[in-house]
Order: C-alpha cells, then sequence, then structure tokens
C-alpha cells in the first residue's frame, strides 16, 4: 500500500510538470532546469499551473470565480504541495494574475515574486532569465 501511495504521489509530480511545461513553454522550463538554485522556483511555477487549472475547473462548474486559494483547496479543486505552501503565498486576481511571494522558509529569502499574467500567457520575476522578462509560451 505504501509503495502505492509513493506511486500516485510520482504520476501527481509528473503531471503537475508536464502542465507547468504546456503553460510555460519548453525554452522557459529548459531554462529553468539548467539554473542553479532552480527547484524552488520551479515548484512555485508548477503550483501557478494547478491554480490556473483549478480556476478553470471551479469557473466550470460553479460559473464564477469569486474564491480564494485557500478555498480552492477547501473545495478539493487544488492540492498545493506541502513544500510550495511552506516556501510561497499564492494569490490570484483572477482573470488578470496569478503570484507567488516566498516566505522566509525559501531558500532564496522572503519578498522573491514570480507572476503569470494570465491575460498575456507570460510568467516573470524570480529565478526566470534577466528578472522581469517575459516569456511567452
Amino acid at each position: 500500500m505504501n509503495k502505492s501511495i509513493k506511486s500516485d504521489s510520482s504520476r501527481k509530480t509528473r503531471l503537475i510538470i508536464a502542465i507547468a511545461i504546456i503553460l510555460i513553454g519548453s525554452s522557459t522550463w529548459c531554462w529553468i532546469k539548467n539554473n542553479p538554485g532552480r527547484k524552488s522556483a520551479e515548484n512555485a511555477m508548477s503550483q501557478i499551473g494547478a491554480i490556473y487549472n483549478a480556476y478553470k475547473m471551479f469557473e466550470c462548474d460553479r460559473d464564477t470565480t469569486t474564491i480564494t486559494v485557500s478555498e480552492l483547496e477547501e473545495f478539493g479543486y487544488l492540492a498545493i504541495d506541502t513544500t510550495a505552501k511552506r516556501e510561497w503565498k499564492f494569490s490570484v486576481n483572477w482573470p488578470d494574475l496569478i503570484d507567488a511571494i516566498s516566505t522566509d522558509e525559501m531558500p532564496g529569502g522572503a519578498g522573491k515574486i514570480i507572476k503569470y499574467d494570465i491575460l498575456q500567457g507570460t510568467f516573470h520575476g524570480y529565478k526566470l532569465p534577466k528578472e522581469g522578462y517575459n516569456f511567452a509560451p
């Protein structure tokens, strides 16, 4: 049973990474993959992808997006990774922006920001090449 749980967790991780690659584009993903210290930013971006998808599902089910990230979790639309929860605080200004702001538990320190511009389909911020440079998927 323990092996099954671990296998399910591994599948979920691979699915989140696949969604992130689709959202952020393969060139951005390759840059993050080869950048030292990328793990926390990679995790935050994966969670942003999950948040985006959760909002879309919620919108289809309930015909509204007036909900917080915490409420999406409570209603079962979203499960944010425990490490990401400790290292990042996520917020959404639908339909414009999803952002992650690092806490003091993030290895790079508090106050780092990663933003996903929903309307433009671009990420920018911490640990992306040329801080603040936008990438289109």
